[in-house]
This record gives C-alpha cells, sequence and structure tokens, in this order.
C-alpha cells in the first residue's frame, strides 16, 4: 500500500479497484487460491503452476470485502517481505467459496503462524 498511489487501507485499495475498473484497467485471471500451514498460494487453473506465493509470516493483514462493487466477494491480503518499506495489497475476487471461507481458512493459519507456540 502506497501513499503516493494514494492507497493506504483496504479501504482505499477498493476505492482504487473501483476507478480502474470503471477505465477497464482491471486485468484479470483465473486462478485458484490455495492455503496451507506455511502460505498462500495462488495457481494458475489451467497449467496447474504457481503463479504466486505469499508465505504466511508476511500477511500483516486478511479482509474481506462484500459488495462493495462489482466484484462481490474481495479478499484482501496485506503482505511484507522482510525488509521491505511499505506493504503490498492484493485484492482477489472469489467466485467459487464465497471469501468468508477463504478468509477463515487464511485466518485460521495466520494464526497458528503467529501464535507464540508456533
Amino acid at each position: 500500500m502506497d501513499r503516493k498511489d494514494a492507497v493506504i487501507s483496504v479501504d482505499d485499495g477498493i476505492r482504487k479497484l473501483k476507478l480502474l475498473d470503471i477505465k477497464g484497467k482491471v486485468w484479470t485471471q483465473d486462478m485458484l487460491l490455495q492455503v496451507d500451514d506455511k502460505s498462500v498460494s495462488l495457481v494458475d487453473v489451467e497449467s496447474k503452476n504457481e503463479l504466486e506465493n505469499f508465505p504466511l509470516n508476511t500477511i500483516q493483514h486478511c479482509q474481506s470485502v462484500m459488495n462493495a462493487c462489482s466484484y462481490d466477494s474481495i479478499l484482501a491480503l496485506v503482505c511484507k517481505e522482510p525488509g521491505q518499506g511499505k506493504p503490498d495489497l492484493h485484492l482477489f475476487q472469489c467466485e467459487e467459496i464465497k471469501v468468508g471461507l477463504a478468509k477463515c481458512q487464511c485466518r485460521s493459519e495466520l494464526e497458528f503462524v503467529h501464535s507464540p507456540c508456533a
């Protein structure tokens, strides 16, 4: 999330998504979002190649956003790698499994990773 792009919160990210959508500048790709005890990963539906991997210890915040715009079930992940200045905001439209379930699974794994016993 970068102040120069006026994205300083998930709400700002959704606002920017709406503006980009109106301008026809949103690029979409079908993919699978997989959550396990180490990471959240994105996998191409057709090739099954991993497109992106977010280690759980880099995810600072996980939030669901329902009915905010034409994208009605958004999972927002705020991620920051060690040594990275400002965190990144990633937004995912959840179609087959609504965002509530995806968020619960992410939160469950994050709580385990960030607990004192993990």
